[in-house]
């Protein structure tokens, strides 16, 4: 005789309802909760969590919302639109340096793919559309065009732990980026300095000879207070970086007198006495009047980072020094190795060769 299976959800003799045992799908957390007051309706949500649990889903913060009774209800998949997904963005990203930057790639985003959208039916090729007929209009490049992906893509992970969806996020693709290489020579950078005090514009120029001795970021330096500054000391610490908390640099005695000089006329609490934003601007008009091709401020940071690989630090000391998360991002993107440094290499490998005699002929 065949026994029968027993039911996922059962009575309990001291409380009211229907309970079950749920675990979480990492297998962290498991809980008994109440599901329902009724049978059928306790097996309706103990479907819906183990559901849940097989697409990778089922939270311990999910546990919660079943024993709250909050997701009891099976949710409307046709409710959920782009523009829930950009709404539970908002309130979830609101504090990240980079929000600003969402919003306004959000408000373009929207005139080429509805914010009435349902999760439930978008697509990857709606999105690739989207995309190719916004790169037309607007004349975008490649790499402006990932950002908008990499934002639609990260909207939809966070809309996967609340509604369903058609596509996986994963399935959004960012095609890698042409990395440029510019990096600036010293005769450039000193060019630069002295066109911009020639022009009176002391803040750039001051900001141009840090950049380049420091390698940060130049957001970095807009937010550096004289109270991260420790001159006698000999060194500064930039905080709250795009790679998270902050980081430490003893400085050389040129960077020290550098800033040293620019304290005595310093006029606030921060370093710059005018906004980055400024400054970077006084920046981009010398790069323009020297006529240097294809320059960019960060080509600054980068040019830093591509002095001292080329010089022989090691990738992991100029990776403490740029603050990179990613080591393979500052091999790929800030170094471009020079034409004598690959013939030196070569001549490296030349010295183990045993040449033939020379056999030319008149």
């Amino acid at each position: 005789m065949l026994r029968r299976s027993p039911l996922p959800v059962t009575k309990r003799p001291d409380k009211p309802g229907w309970w079950a045992s749920l675990t979480s799908s990492c297998g962290t957390r498991r809980i008994r909760v109440k599901l329902g007051r009724t049978r059928a309706e306790a097996l309706q949500a103990w479907t819906a969590a183990q559901d849940l649990k097989a697409r990778g889903l089922l939270t311990p913060e999910r546990l919660d919302d079943f024993r709250s009774g909050r997701r009891y209800k099976a949710p409307n998949p046709e409710r959920a639109t782009l523009a829930t997904a950009w709404a539970e963005w908002q309130a979830a990203k609101s504090e990240k340096r980079s929000f600003r930057a969402d919003v306004s790639r959000w408000k373009v985003l929207v005139q080429y793919l509805p914010e009435s959208t349902p999760l439930a039916s978008l697509s990857v090729r709606q999105i690739d559309e989207a995309i190719l007929e916004l790169r037309r209009d607007r004349g975008i490049k490649p790499g402006g065009a990932n950002r908008y992906k990499a934002l639609i893509r990260a909207m939809l992970r966070l809309a996967a732990d609340h509604h369903e969806l058609r596509l996986d996020p994963s399935k959004i693709k960012t095609p890698r980026e042409a990395s440029r290489q510019r990096v600036l020579s010293h005769q450039e950078t000193e060019a630069l300095v002295s066109h911009l005090q020639d022009k009176g514009d002391l803040e750039a120029a001051f900001a141009v000879r840090f950049l380049v001795g420091t390698a940060c970021r130049s957001g970095e330096l807009g937010r550096l207070l004289w109270t991260d500054v420790d001159l006698r000391a000999g060194n500064l610490i930039f905080r709250e970086t795009k790679a998270g908390g902050s980081r430490m640099l003893d400085l050389p005695s040129g960077l020290v007198a550098l800033l040293r000089d620019k304290k005595r006329r310093a006029e606030g609490a921060r370093v710059l006495d005018r906004s980055i934003k400024r400054v970077s601007q006084q920046i981009r008009e010398g790069i323009q009047a020297l006529g240097f091709t294809d320059t960019r401020i960060h080509d600054l940071r980068r040019t830093a980072a591509s002095r001292m690989l080329e010089a022989g630090i090691d990738a992991r000391t100029v990776q403490s020094i740029t603050g990179h998360a990613d080591l393979q991002m500052l091999l790929r993107v800030y170094h471009s190795p020079s034409a004598k440094r690959r013939r030196e290499a070569l001549d490296v490998l030349q010295s183990g060769i045993a040449l033939p005699p020379d056999s030319r002929r008149e």
